[in-house]
């Protein structure tokens, strides 16, 4: 998908790309994400940083009980 914000100085709407992979391993899933096509170093660093921030807090959701049945505990 395209990756970008509006206002950006650096990083405008449309102005990189991010790949992610989902891949079947054993009882679980492995999310691969690449961010391609960001403009420096510092930007790499700051989009490092946010993408683990959400990729943490993604993991933290997934393994909640569900109140419907849906989700997983933790083993």
């Amino acid at each position: 998908m395209s990756w970008g914000w509006e206002g950006h100085p650096t990083v405008p709407p449309g102005s990189t790309t991010v790949e992610i992979t989902l891949t079947p391993q054993k009882d679980a899933t492995l999310l691969r994400l690449r961010h391609l096509g960001l403009p420096d170093e510092a930007e790499r660093r700051v989009h490092t940083e946010g993408w683990t921030r959400n990729i943490i807090q993604l993991a933290k959701v997934l393994t909640l009980p569900s109140p419907r049945g849906g989700g997983r505990e933790k083993p």
